[in-house]
């Protein structure tokens, strides 16, 4: 701040100052996972920044490859250092097997910061994702000329898969990947690679040249369960073939698959994209303009049998209440059949949005960082759901879902918040929003949850610390009123007030020329604020004038000040207890100390003078200081670990410190300064020992944070720059919790008849959890996190994690489904 004293008034100019530092380090992590990854479940990747300034000009970007994905912005108010977190939901596909994904921190600081931007970049993380077999086509046919038919049924899968390979022309088990002979027989093959995870089958037709397919051979292309197979016996007996049971006359020799027809099909569907709220109801037209040999609607439910007669058919349902519906309107023409698919979206919106503070209850704490979590109950489908936060009427925050789950599900939304003084009284609120596109309801459906509204305590902050005010004829007002929560109290403290002071402001036309420190104080802190009142210059002035009038001393250093007098003068001197002298004639006399090491009362200048006034003296404003021997921190009365959510005391001893009118003690925790306290009120020179306490309740996201304090002496403009400090060692807390589930809710695993079901119980507990596992269908006792079995049959299976504070319970159900073939 630049000031300027003019017409008998100040005014001052601020300077807009961004002092930034990049991260200590950024890394990234899967979150609550460890090992591969399976294809088409959902993970988190998470980012991790340390100690980065100034927050709101941090962006976390996320890459994959080389690929930017997304954005993530901050807008904590906070200037000292802070660590982040950055969290990137993806789910995993197999093309992410083997990819490299990073995140970068980066400080856009604006035209005036270094271009370009300071950045720091994590190392990469390389996924791995397990996925099963998946043919591109389920039925290859191949022309038998002379020479060796290969049939390869190579897929790509993680693990890699098994292969088995049946047709009745095959007499010994064949277990390759790629069969190769000059003798295999013309027919049917059926290949099925299977890793643990599933299995894909795929047929080869071998047909001997110019032949054609026979009844048979259709009978074994049934068993891959198409829905129809039309075919010629000969050029003119033409039948079609159902499930290989009987043919009735047809139209043509074609194997029709429901995959790639949609493009050429000569249908029109009205319209070609529904979106329907649960139990509501559907209507949609399929039509065409050709001649065709029947038309319909096959779907899970309100199917529409082929009808002849008619050009357009339509698909109706009452109230939709299935969420897996599909529906496909099919025609037969031109001796062929095609379909085309309906893309239908069934939505429900949420039961209810709640919001509330995670971890936490009660006010919060300027300079702390808390979590606000908003639960969106029984929504669907997921992925079109987007989650708003707002602070007043400001869109804070999107948050997306990528589950392809299309039954309703509840979700989690958390903002993370750094407490500031302006968020005191501000109205937080979430919303869940469906994005269901242009077919979808215009505006989107939303349910936006309750307000929160945010109380932070803060101590008291003066934005200037000296106010120097010129007394003339009439009332001098002191004005020491400051913004605080709680609201602060206030004492004064000068030589010219004779009584104890305690209201904000202190106003009077009996106040004396010289200093008034006032000092505003709550439970979380205090700030002085020094009012120096200067009386109109007179013609009876001192003529004395001391250079420099404040000196700041460190003790045992040595020290030299001048007094000259400004008109001619009988003696001038200095009275002290070291250094004393004084001259006769001559208008400057110095007082110079070698050592100063005695905490002496400050040093008078004197003047005996031929004129009036004949005598006169000034004050030197001397400050000895000395640095604290040490400055130790601790738990009081308490040396074990923390329990979460219980309340403790830090206690910051500072030994041999002075003057401690000048000590300002900063608590931090990390980097984050939470508390800062002072001893203005104390007037002891020589050197003392004072302690400062600091109240924590700590949670579990605390376990491991540290915490040190800091003894500063804020000498003025005169003193050392930076001010001497003395800063205690590290303390880290160790907080122990009872398990939780990063997933708490009931899983559902479908597994096919020979899959491999696990089981994954891992929770997140200090001490470390205890696991153990009930079922009627477990014989022995299991005390592992995961259970993993291909022998587990459906039912339920309850896991129980326990430490010494508690324990919880997850249940899984399996169900089996029938294996594919």
């Amino acid at each position: 701040m630049c000031y300027m004293n003019y017409d008998r008034s100040q005014c001052e100019r601020y300077l807009h100052i961004t002092i930034y530092k990049t991260p200590d380090s950024v890394s990234i992590n899967t979150a609550d996972h460890t090992g591969p990854m399976t294809e088409g479940s959902r993970y988190k990747l998470q980012c991790d920044v340390v100690n980065v300034a100034p927050v709101q000009n941090l962006i976390v970007k996320w890459y994959k490859g080389e690929t930017l994905m997304h954005n993530e912005t901050f807008t904590d108010p906070i200037k000292t250092p802070v660590n982040k977190t950055s969290i990137l939901q993806i789910t995993a596909d197999r093309s992410d097997d083997g990819v490299q994904y990073r995140c970068e921190a980066e400080l856009e600081l604006g035209a005036e910061g270094p271009q370009p931007p300071p950045a720091v970049t994590s190392e990469h993380i390389q996924t791995a994702v397990i996925y099963s077999p998946e043919h591109i086509s389920l039925v290859q046919t191949i022309e038998k000329k002379d020479g060796e038919v290969s049939l390869n049924c190579s897929v790509a899968a993680n693990p890699s898969a098994t292969y088995t390979w049946n047709s009745k022309h095959l007499k010994e088990t064949r277990t390759s990947s790629v069969l190769s002979s000059s003798t295999l027989s013309t027919g049917n093959y059926t290949c099925t690679a299977r890793n643990f995870l599933g299995n894909s089958s795929k047929v080869f037709i071998i047909n001997s040249a110019g032949s054609r397919q026979t009844v048979d051979q259709l009978r074994d292309l049934f068993s891959l369960k198409l829905s129809s197979v039309t075919c010629f016996l000969n050029a003119y007996n033409m039948f079609q073939c159902f499930f290989g049971l009987f043919c009735l006359p047809a139209f043509g020799l074609l194997v029709s698959l429901t995959a790639g027809t949609n493009a050429k099909c000569p249908v029109e569907l009205h319209p070609q994209r529904v979106v329907v709220k649960y139990g509501s109801s559907v209507s949609v037209n399929c039509s065409t303009n050709i001649t065709h040999n029947g038309i319909g609607w096959e779907a899970s439910v309100g199917s529409v049998p082929m009808k002849t007669d008619r050009n357009v058919i339509t698909w109706r349902v009452a109230s939709l209440t299935r969420w897996d519906t599909t529906a496909m309107c099919y025609m037969n023409y031109d001796r062929s059949q095609c379909e085309r698919d309906l893309h239908i979206t069934i939505y429900k919106t949420p039961d209810s949005v709640s919001i509330n503070t995670a971890d936490h209850t009660g006010p919060m704490t300027e300079g702390f960082t808390y979590k606000l979590q908003c639960d969106v109950v029984n929504v669907a489908p997921v992925q079109n759901l987007i989650v708003k936060w707002y602070k007043g009427e400001t869109l804070m925050h999107n948050e997306t879902f990528t589950d392809p789950i299309k039954t309703p599900v509840n979700k989690t939304s958390i903002l993370q918040i750094t407490s500031d003084r302006s968020d005191d009284g501000v109205q937080y609120r979430c919303e869940a929003e469906l994005e269901l596109g242009a077919e979808g309801p215009q505006p989107p459906p939303a349910v936006t949850s309750e307000h929160i509204q945010m109380t932070v305590m803060y101590p008291p902050q003066h934005n200037s610390l000296v106010q120097t005010i010129e007394k003339k004829d009439g009332e001098v007002s002191l004005n020491c009123s400051v913004a605080a929560n709680p609201s602060a109290t206030y004492t004064w403290n000068s030589k010219h007030l004779k009584e104890t002071r305690t209201s904000s402001v202190l106003s009077s036309s009996t106040l004396s020329p010289g200093n008034y420190t006032c000092t505003a104080k709550n439970l979380l802190g205090d700030s002085s604020k020094v009012f120096i009142i200067n009386s109109a210059v007179s013609g009876d002035s001192c003529s004395l004038e001391i250079s420099p009038s404040r000196v700041v001393v460190r003790y045992g250093d040595p020290v030299s000040v001048s007094c000259v007098a400004s008109r001619p003068v009988r003696v001038l001197g200095w009275e002290s207890v070291i250094g004393a002298s004084h001259t006769q004639h001559d208008q400057s006399v110095q007082w110079r100390v070698d050592s100063l090491n005695d905490w002496i009362e400050e040093p008078i200048c004197y003047g005996v003078f031929f004129t009036a006034p004949r005598q006169c003296e000034e004050k030197l404003n001397l400050v000895l200081y000395k640095k604290p021997d040490s400055v130790s921190i601790s738990l009081v009365n308490h040396t074990s670990p923390v329990v979460e959510g219980r309340e403790y005391q830090l206690q910051c001893e500072v030994h041999n410190v002075a003057p401690v009118q000048y000590l300002a003690l900063r608590w931090y925790r990390g980097q984050t300064e939470v508390y800062n306290h002072s001893f203005s009120e104390l007037t002891p020179a020589t050197p003392v020992q004072v302690s400062s306490t600091l109240l924590i309740v700590p949670t579990r996201g605390e376990d491991g944070v540290q915490y040190r304090c800091e003894a500063e002496l804020e000498l003025g403009a005169e003193g050392p720059k930076p001010p001497p400090t003395v800063t205690s060692e590290v303390l880290s807390i160790n907080v122990q919790y009872p398990p939780d589930f990063p997933n708490p809710g009931e899983e559902i695993l479908d597994i096919s008849d020979g899959g491999e079901a696990v089981l994954n119980c891992v929770a997140v507990g200090n001490p470390s959890p205890e696991y153990t596992w009930t079922s009627s269908n477990l014989q022995e006792v299991h005390d592992q996190q995961v259970l993993t079995a291909t022998t587990l049959g459906p039912g339920a299976y309850t896991c129980t994690a326990s430490n010494i504070l508690g324990k919880k319970s997850k249940e899984f159900i399996i169900k089996h489904k029938s294996k594919g073939v």
